[in-house]
């Protein structure tokens, strides 16, 4: 007597787990499959490089353009008292900080930074040229971190007399260029005296009810 067997399961293709596959999207082809091949630790690597690259370049320097653009010279270098900084001291400061940090300390090019000659400074260019120049340089903060493999955020690096990884320079430079954002909006905020409307998608009835005309249609941010 003839005993059938069950014919063989066929395996099926695993899949790559949500976690994994939430970590890696936004990121180009090439760095997708070395994301795969790097398991959760290279698509962590690569998604925290994506996300400090948005954050630089499409969260806060568009926050600080849409605060500053247009505000008087005046209004852009006035310090609160002797002890602050102006917005345009902080500006150049974010410029020094981030081209020392990220374009000089993890890409490699000499660092001619004047740390000092950004608090000193008590006047300077309108807020079109402290734009400019701190978009050229997150520009090209921006190349660098591209070229980043996972790998290389463990690299040693020395800035300005620390010893650190890539990875702490990194995540020093977004955290840093966040705090004086902040700063930014606040004393940009004490000298126009109004709402800055940088989340009017997030208002309530009452708060929609006394937005200005054409609030609404302003970027979302987070």
């Amino acid at each position: 007597m003839s005993v059938r067997r069950p014919a063989p399961r066929r395996r099926k293709a695993p899949e790559t787990p949500p976690h994994r596959a939430a970590r890696v999207r936004g990121l180009a082809p090439g760095k997708r499959r070395a994301a795969a091949a790097g398991g959760d630790a290279g698509a962590a690597a690569l998604a925290f490089l994506a996300e400090s690259r948005r954050r630089l370049r499409r969260e806060y320097l568009p926050k600080i353009r849409r605060v500053t653009r247009g505000l008087p010279v005046r209004d852009l270098w006035w310090r609160p008292n002797a002890h602050s900084n102006s917005i345009g001291n902080l500006m150049l400061h974010l410029d020094g900080n981030v081209r020392q940090w990220i374009v000089a300390g993890v890409g490699g090019v000499a660092d001619v930074r004047d740390r000092d000659a950004e608090f000193l400074a008590e006047s300077g260019g309108d807020s079109r040229a402290l734009l400019a120049q701190l978009d050229r340089t997150l520009v090209q903060a921006d190349r660098v971190l591209a070229r980043l493999r996972p790998q290389d955020l463990l690299a040693a690096r020395e800035i300005q007399g620390y010893r650190v990884t890539v990875l702490q320079a990194v995540y020093h430079v977004v955290e840093h260029f966040s705090g004086h954002t902040g700063q930014i909006l606040y004393a940009a905020k004490c000298r126009l005296d109004r709402d800055l409307e940088l989340y009017t998608h997030l208002d309530g009835p009452q708060r929609r009810a006394r937005r200005r005309p054409g609030a609404a249609r302003k970027p979302r941010f987070f």
